[in-house]
């Protein structure tokens, strides 16, 4: 069986998908059977090479090779690095706010200090053991 030009083309276009995909197609668009070991020995001839190639889903490029963790090519899965580690850094940043403009050191002590004058006032008004008087109150516990 003879080889035609679109044939020939066929494994010029499909040469990433290895020579199954490329029997396939041919058979699908010409209704030619030609065997895996045909196609090699015609890739060979035409000087293309079957070596199978992944698609990155990012940017479409083929590469022999894809990240295993994040299915794309090297370019592709630097840039997802990068912006990983630009969410983490706006993480760090926003909680490192948070606790900036959260409430300070003085107005905690502030707000301590007015309870625990409170809770001696009323204990005093209704006559209670104040808190250093109660054995069974330890810190955290009621």
């Amino acid at each position: 069986m003879r080889w035609t030009v679109g044939q020939e083309n066929v494994i010029r276009e499909l040469r990433f998908l290895g020579a199954d995909a490329i029997r396939d197609e041919i058979e699908r668009r010409f209704g030619i059977a030609h065997s895996k070991h045909a196609i090699e020995v015609r890739a060979s001839i035409l000087g293309v090479s079957l070596q199978r190639r992944h698609q990155c889903p990012e940017c479409g490029c083929f590469v022999e090779q894809v990240n295993r963790l994040t299915g794309m090519c090297p370019r592709c899965s630097a840039y997802y690095r990068v912006q990983e580690e630009v969410a983490f850094s706006e993480a760090i940043e926003r909680e490192r706010m948070e606790h900036l403009n959260g409430p300070s050191l003085e107005e905690a002590r502030r707000d301590y200090h007015n309870l625990r004058q409170q809770n001696r006032r009323t204990c005093e008004k209704y006559g209670f053991d104040v808190k250093s008087m109660r054995k069974h109150f330890k810190a955290g516990r009621s």
